[in-house]
């Protein structure tokens, strides 16, 4: 089968996890806590929880990592 399997988005979580530790810094309070929370929900395979987060974080300052981790759900 050609589809992404489940460890192929584990190792994709982790490597987007590690891109956020390193550049997430200097985005407002609001819009990080977001994006943590954006994860943390992914990582519970809570996806309609985390776009919500993510989506909210987006709205408060567009980044990289916000778009990131959305691209993932």
């Amino acid at each position: 089968s050609g589809g992404q399997t489940m460890l192929d988005k584990r190792i994709d979580l982790q490597n987007a996890g590690l891109y956020l530790m390193q550049n997430s810094y200097g985005l407002p309070e609001d819009a990080l806590i977001n994006i943590k929370k954006g994860f943390c929900l992914l990582m519970a395979n809570k996806t309609n929880e985390s776009l919500k987060a993510l989506d909210g974080s987006l709205a408060i300052q567009p980044s990289v990592a916000g778009s990131l981790l959305k691209a993932l759900v």
